[in-house]
């Protein structure tokens, strides 16, 4: 699983200080007690997850626009059923 550094990382792999500019891949020599401290902090992130995170987020703005539709046909539905008729224009 590839990972990802989200932010500029300055890691010290094998006693080597190492910089890793957002968007890179960092190596894989970096221990797992590590990659997932970096995880939780935010500084990394895996595709898989990343991925997944993006298809979440899009059905939760999809569903809260059709909330909104729906709430606000609803309003305008109510708006509508409580205006006065219109006069009918008199003859004389």
């Amino acid at each position: 699983m590839r990972q990802i550094a989200a932010i500029h990382l300055a890691l010290v792999i094998n006693g080597q200080r190492k910089i890793i500019p957002p968007g890179e891949e960092i190596p894989e020599d970096v221990s797992a007690h590590d990659t997932q401290a970096l995880i939780a902090a935010g500084a990394l992130f895996d595709e898989k997850t990343a991925a997944k995170n993006h298809a979440v987020k899009q059905a939760e703005e999809k569903a809260a626009r059709d909330e909104f539709q729906a709430e606000r046909a609803a309003a305008k539905e109510a708006a509508e059923s409580t205006k006065a008729p219109a006069a009918a224009k008199s003859k004389k």
